[in-house]
């Protein structure tokens, strides 16, 4: 539901401009359907230096890149689901490395055609990791 994601995109938003110390947060509840993120209402000034580890769901690909966009820097730990993983035409900033980032974790519950195009890349910028999974 398109309104759903929306919805608790915005209150994404809301708890790393309240919580400006937070390092943690985990928005995953046990079914990933009720609980995605949409990252299209974001603005361009939400970002977090001291954001260290985040579990999230997010729509598709494109979410998942914005949260590696430089805006959570200090990121050293991901865990993301992704709904859907396609190429789009969405233009986002992600080809900077990732030197901060050591644990990974990439789910999708849906089979990609473009692993070559959009994950591989992303893995490449993330020279650092210690852990990786990809499901």
């Amino acid at each position: 539901d398109n309104d759903r994601e929306h919805v608790n995109g915005i209150i994404f938003q809301r708890i790393i401009k309240i919580f400006t110390n937070l390092q943690y947060l985990n928005l995953c509840p046990s079914s990933i359907w009720y609980s995605r993120i949409s990252l299209k209402a974001f603005t361009a000034n939400l970002a977090s230096t001291t954001l260290s580890e985040l579990h999230v769901t997010v729509n598709n690909f494109d979410d998942c890149l914005c949260l590696l966009d430089g805006r959570f820097n200090q990121l050293h730990t991901l865990y993301v689901y992704v709904a859907d993983i396609q190429s789009s035409r969405q233009t986002i900033n992600n080809m900077e490395n990732l030197p901060n980032l050591k644990y990974f974790s990439l789910y999708s519950n849906v089979v990609t055609r473009a692993y070559d195009e959009l994950i591989v890349p992303l893995l490449n910028r993330m020279f650092n990791l210690e852990e990786l999974s990809l499901y």
